[in-house]
């Protein structure tokens, strides 16, 4: 909209079409900057999307496991032990 509203501004040997051409040209690389920030950035998502989702099933698993040891062992006060996956 600049280029088309200044181009009675421009000097006489710029015609209308170079000024609009000039801002396609600007709006093209702006896009071209911001599509190759855009997938990269989604890409990441994705993939860091996946490892929580993975480490929050694993935390999962590893609390019901745990709660099942302590539901089942209620009964025998000292002989609790921790399930193999909390040992390190």
């Amino acid at each position: 909209m600049r280029a088309v509203l200044g181009a009675g501004a421009v000097d006489d040997r710029v015609s209308l079409g170079d000024v609009i051409a000039k801002g396609i040209s600007e709006a093209l690389s702006t896009t071209v900057v911001g599509i190759g920030i855009a997938i990269p950035t989604l890409i990441a998502h994705g993939l860091l999307t996946k490892k929580v989702e993975k480490l929050a099933s694993d935390m999962e698993l590893l609390i019901s496991g745990l709660l099942t040891k302590c539901y089942n062992q209620k009964g025998r006060r000292g002989s609790f032990e921790f399930p193999s996956e909390v040992q390190a």
